[in-house]
């Protein structure tokens, strides 16, 4: 009897542990086809979009990182349950920008701080004021299915990987042969013949 109440102890234990996680992937759905993509800032309040580099962004989880167009940036964003987004103040590489790119990076973070909506329609996602009105609206970036579509560091590290696994596969050859020719040595030693 003991047994049995341990096991449904840890079942509830185990349904309550995970229920948060559920409600968020159930609020989150909206947001699913939106993750991992990469997004391209279309328009945003009091950014110009000529002359300047537009900021990029991907979602991962409840992570957003990307570019503000000249600083690399990270922050994280939650749900709450009447729908509302809080997103923190992100996080910048220490760099300097120019005059027009410094300011673009500054309405960008702006408009970060004060999104309270994150709408998704097709391949546009629009991060909205807590009056609905459109701060930042980015459209998903089509990635080409060519090698130039994956980042340069994970190319990098895919050749790495694959070189390290050709020396291996060397070194089992030139052992294998090293091997077979001291075997075939031995056997013409036996036979009182020379190499």
């Amino acid at each position: 009897m003991r047994i049995d109440s341990m096991r449904t102890l840890k079942n509830i234990l185990r349904a309550t542990a995970l229920a948060p996680i559920l409600l968020t992937l159930a609020h989150a759905g909206a947001h699913a086809q939106g993750e991992g993509a990469t997004w391209r800032l279309q328009r945003g309040q009091d950014i110009a979009s000529t002359g300047v580099r537009l900021p990029e962004m991907q979602i991962q989880g409840q992570s957003l990182s990307g570019s503000t167009g000249c600083k690399s940036f990270a922050t994280t964003f939650s749900r709450r349950s009447d729908g509302r987004v809080d997103i923190t103040r992100p996080s910048l590489a220490r760099k300097a920008c120019g005059r027009k790119q410094q300011s673009v990076e500054n309405a960008f973070v702006l408009g970060l701080t004060r999104t309270q909506f994150i709408e998704e329609k097709g391949d546009q996602l629009a991060f909205l004021s807590i009056a609905r009105e459109e701060l930042l609206v980015w459209q998903r970036v089509q990635e080409p299915t060519t090698a130039r579509a994956t980042p340069r560091k994970t190319r990098a590290r895919q050749g790495r990987r694959m070189h390290a696994e050709i020396r291996k596969s060397r070194g089992r050859v030139m052992h294998a042969r090293s091997k077979h020719h001291h075997h075939r040595r031995h056997m013409w030693l036996d036979k009182g013949c020379f190499i």
